[in-house]
């Protein structure tokens, strides 16, 4: 046993090669020199020999960090070290189902390289906390911050810290559905490309994952979190729109045109509280399109009383500004990572569609995990993305994200799926934006066995 505790002090991990013998000399104890101790760790492992010698010191090996499967279980020997590794470098467990312990870095033992650790994750998340295999091991995991559901792990290192950080910034919780953390130091790093505005409107109108939200309530309402906004067109435009588009026009003249950009200030006072950096020309732009067309008698919230106009006319939607938000989710995300893979690839003309933003520099961390193929597919083939697509397609196609015969189809689909870059859906409402889910709460989550507890909805 004293050989066992030295050896972790000495060589910094406790992965003990099968023919380590104890050197005869300090600081080892002399009563130990000589003996073949990983021909012992192994006999441990295969045999019922010192079993109840090991029982005494069961918890005592374990501190230690000893792995082995007859102290914990199948899972100890590579994912609890790798695990411990994985928090260690990248602040969190929210490990991706593809990644792999690179085998070329010497900052992980020998024995853990190569190791499918994403796999490993994904498996224990299907089987449960119930399973006997994983109870061995529930204690370590529960230290390390680990979560049984990839979306609460999300959560909880994404989500909740930006949303604590965002109050300091704004003094509430009112995120635009557009907002994106930005990557800043002022930011967490974990939280850096989330997209916050999009994740807080899905738990205000029930989350498929409420109950993992409901889990932390009191810890938002520390922070002041406001459940329920904006929750009809009608109410938003009596309590929202209508009073600031008078003080805008106050201000501006009665004439004055709201850009699709503008945002109402939060540092301006004479407009309502409640209409703080909310997106008034999205919102504007939005509304004034969808009511296009409606018979004289109608309104927006009538539509279902009522049947539109068979014809009904549409402008033609032309290419327009990006919201703040999406453009700088575009440049510091999406395109780093295209300008980052051409620097190492020489282009991005052979990218496959399952590329993977690896966790590591000099990719930007807010990209890390990121399916960035699927990305350039959507961008090919214009289902994605269009505008951004318009505004710097030239540079798109100088990094061969963008190749002949794309230009194209980008024109046809300018408008077509203008919304996908983050702006209103057309046939979504006037307070939801459309965002992928998968950008949100990572690629992963439908491979991580997200099926426990029941959904609960938040009242």
């Amino acid at each position: 046993m004293p050989a066992l505790e030295l050896y972790p002090t000495l060589y910094g991990d406790t992965f003990i090669a099968q023919d380590f013998v104890v050197p005869s000399n300090a600081p080892w104890p002399e009563r130990a020199w000589g003996i073949n101790l990983g021909y012992i760790v192994k006999t441990i492992n295969s045999t019922v020999i010192f079993r109840a010698e090991m029982e005494n010191d069961k918890q005592k090996l374990k501190k230690l960090g000893y792995a082995w499967d007859s102290l914990f279980g199948k899972w100890v020997k590579e994912l609890l070290p790798a695990l411990r590794l994985y928090k260690a470098k990248f602040g969190n467990c929210d490990i991706p189902s593809w990644w792999v312990v690179p085998t070329n870095d010497a900052s992980w033992p020998k024995a853990l390289r190569g190791y499918h650790l994403g796999k490993q994750v994904v498996q224990i998340r299907r089987t449960g906390r119930r399973n006997a295999a994983v109870a061995d091991v529930l204690t370590e995991l529960g230290a390390l911050g680990f979560k049984f559901n990839a979306f609460e792990s999300t959560f909880v290192d994404r989500v909740l810290p930006a949303l604590e950080v965002y109050v300091k910034i704004y003094g509430d919780t009112h995120v635009p559905q557009g907002f994106i953390v930005p990557s800043e130091s002022t930011w967490p790093q974990p939280s850096w490309g989330t997209k916050l505005g999009h994740i807080v409107h899905k738990i205000r109108i029930h989350h498929p994952h409420a109950q993992h939200v409901e889990l932390y309530r009191e810890r938002l309402k520390k922070i002041g979190f406001v459940w329920s906004i904006y929750k009809s067109s009608a109410a938003t435009k009596r309590d929202i729109v209508d009073p600031s588009l008078e003080v805008y026009k106050e201000i501006n003249g009665e004439g004055a045109e709201i850009s699709r950009n503008f945002v109402v200030p939060a540092d301006d006072s004479r407009y309502p509280d409640i209409a703080k950096r909310f997106e008034l020309g999205a919102w504007l732009t939005q509304y004034n399109k969808r009511t296009i067309g409606l018979l004289p008698f109608q309104t927006h919230d009538d539509t279902k009383k009522t049947v539109l106009m068979d014809n009904k006319v549409r402008r033609p939607r032309t290419e327009r500004n990006l919201s703040p938000h999406v453009e700088q989710y575009w440049k510091d995300v999406l395109l780093c990572s295209f300008q980052v893979y051409a620097k190492l690839h020489g282009s991005c003309k052979d990218m496959v569609g399952s590329f993977v933003v690896p966790h590591e520099k000099p990719y930007p961390q807010s990209a890390w995990g990121l399916n960035l193929g699927l990305r350039l597919r959507h961008i090919r083939h214009g289902i994605r993305y269009a505008n951004e697509s318009a505004k710097y397609k030239d540079e798109l196609e100088n990094l061969g994200v963008l190749l002949d015969g794309d230009a194209v189809m980008l024109e046809s689909n300018i408008g077509k799926h203008a919304s996908k870059e983050g702006g209103f859906d057309e046939d979504k409402s006037l307070n939801n934006e459309d965002y992928s889910d998968d950008e949100d709460f990572g690629e992963d989550i439908s491979d991580a066995g997200i099926n426990e507890g029941n959904t609960a909805h938040i009242n």
